[in-house]
């Protein structure tokens, strides 16, 4: 066998063990979105880009330990994201489910593509047990891996329907539970909402206090699933918010 044929095979098993050992690291996901009426009182938010006001703009799906976060994969390969390369159905629901509001497009998904994007093994447990309006997009994105750019486009579109799938502003608006600035919320009013919607009782809402009006703001909710991208109960539990809070209107 030629040294250049045996040196391409050892590469491919190495790649290969990389993938398996990658997602071994793992046992569920966190998808986590954020209320864009919140951030931008916290944030200099970009004029003039557009944000869905009736929905919880994405922070990210990344892979997840559930005993222990701090030991959750992160930064597995070193690639870069373009985002004006993707299809253009792809850059119009980055833009208006995922927007980074405050920092540029190719920046914020860069950040969570290398972090959390290239440690994803899009290869569910068990097909079978994925939703059934996930299960497209889950089987679309299988052998991914194999190509860089693929493995892309597999993340965001997953990432954006599975988002969809657990639209928090819906949990909350089925409980009555819209923004208003007006209005200041229990916690506890919250945390019921989302636990009776998904059906899961331990979960993770952060606030950010405004150091101008010093109210706190509902910032952010981050949710557990199983590798067949079902909700379930995260162990790592922190409820980052005082007792009363605002669900401030998008301006």
């Amino acid at each position: 066998m030629k040294k250049k044929n045996l040196r391409y095979i050892q590469f491919k098993l190495k790649k290969k063990k990389e993938k398996l050992d990658q997602s071994d690291e793992y046992d569920t996901l966190v998808i986590a979105t954020e209320w864009a009426g919140s951030i931008c009182r916290i944030k200099n938010c970009n004029r003039g880009r557009p944000v869905n006001k009736n929905f919880f703009n994405i922070h990210g799906l990344w892979p997840n330990v559930l005993d222990d976060f701090r030991k959750s994969p992160f930064d597995c390969k070193n690639t870069k994201v373009t985002i004006n390369t993707f299809p253009m159905d792809l850059q119009s629901s980055l833009n208006y489910y995922w927007n980074p509001m405050y920092s540029t497009a190719d920046g914020f998904m860069n950040h969570e593509w290398s972090k959390h994007g290239t440690c994803w093994d899009p290869a569910p447990i068990n097909y079978e047990d994925v939703p059934s309006d996930l299960k497209k997009v889950v089987k679309d994105s299988q052998g991914s891996m194999d190509d860089d750019k693929t493995h892309q486009i597999s993340y965001f579109k997953t990432t954006i329907a599975v988002a969809q799938k657990y639209n928090v502003f819906a949990a909350l608006a089925a409980y009555g539970i819209v923004p208003n600035t007006e209005r200041y919320l229990h916690k506890a009013e919250i945390l019921a909402a989302i636990n009776s919607y998904f059906k899961i009782s331990k979960f993770q809402i952060k606030c950010e206090k405004s150091q101008q009006s010093n109210v706190s703001y509902l910032f952010e909710v981050r949710l557990c699933l199983d590798k067949n991208y079902n909700p379930m109960d995260c162990k790592d539990l922190r409820y980052e918010c005082p007792e009363q809070i605002i669900y401030p209107d998008y301006a």
